[in-house]
């Protein structure tokens, strides 16, 4: 069965390759106007705000890195679509390990609610004690939803998602890759690539690293073989203003 998921799934990736091939990409004019609409603002506070032009004023005022510094803050406000808040934690978690002990010290603390999305979610020790934990919150009357992939869970068992489910939490899957499943408009290419978690409002998770043992006993090409590094990457824990567009990122879907 995990051989024929395998195979499924590599089928499904090449048919999504080559359908993206003939994508097409977003114009000049479409990010110049989202450059145009973007502003050095707060979202949630005046005091943010506030906080904000004073650091950047602060950091621009060094003779040529301002020209940098302004270019980076447009092109990331054109891109992102968001403005810059001040006044918030970040704590740097250096890898899978780190990662997964805050995120799941977070949720085991979770009271009030519990939004999380990861483009992979596997079956194994990592994906077994992320579900231990989400179901263990909502045994204890926590409102859990949980959105991943299609495509990044094609070989995650669906009972994985079925216990889930059977525990109350809302478990969404994004884009199926059956196009008779799917609203109007379905594009193979449109894969949801978000690591992300917020618990009760307060505390936000984001970065690189997914549900999968691969980020602390294997490499991303050959899962458990001898030899092989874990696969490296980054995210990051983050308290303060900024926790609330993150959310917003979440409930947009």
């Amino acid at each position: 069965m995990a051989e024929l998921r395998r195979f499924a799934r590599f089928c499904c990736v090449v048919g999504v390759l080559w359908l993206t091939g003939c994508a097409t990409v977003p114009g000049p004019q479409a990010l110049q106007e989202r450059r145009q609409q973007a502003a050095l603002s707060a979202a949630s506070a005046q005091s943010s705000y506030l906080k904000g032009r004073r650091v950047v004023a602060r950091v621009t005022d060094t003779g040529e890195q301002a020209d940098f510094l302004g270019r980076h803050l447009a092109v990331e406000g054109a891109i992102a679509g968001t403005a810059l808040v001040a006044g918030n934690h970040v704590r740097l978690l250096a890898d899978g390990r780190a990662t997964y002990e805050a995120m799941l010290r977070a949720i085991s603390r979770a009271r009030a609610y519990i939004h999380m999305e990861s483009y992979i979610f596997d079956e194994g020790e990592a994906g077994e004690a992320f579900a231990e934990a989400l179901i263990a919150a909502r045994q204890r009357g926590v409102p859990v939803a949980v959105m991943v992939d299609a495509v990044g869970t094609l070989d995650t068992p669906e009972s994985l998602f079925d216990r889930l489910r059977a525990a109350g939490v809302q478990v969404l899957v994004f884009n199926p890759v059956n196009p008779g499943h799917s609203r109007k408009g379905w594009s193979p290419n449109q894969r949801n690539h978000r690591k992300l978690l917020v618990v009760d409002g307060e505390v936000g998770f984001l970065g690189g690293i997914n549900v999968s043992d691969v980020y602390a006993s294997g490499s991303s090409l050959g899962q458990g073989e001898p030899g092989q590094a874990p696969w490296r990457d980054t995210h990051l824990e983050i308290r303060g203003p900024a926790v609330t567009q993150i959310e917003g990122v979440l409930l947009a879907g």
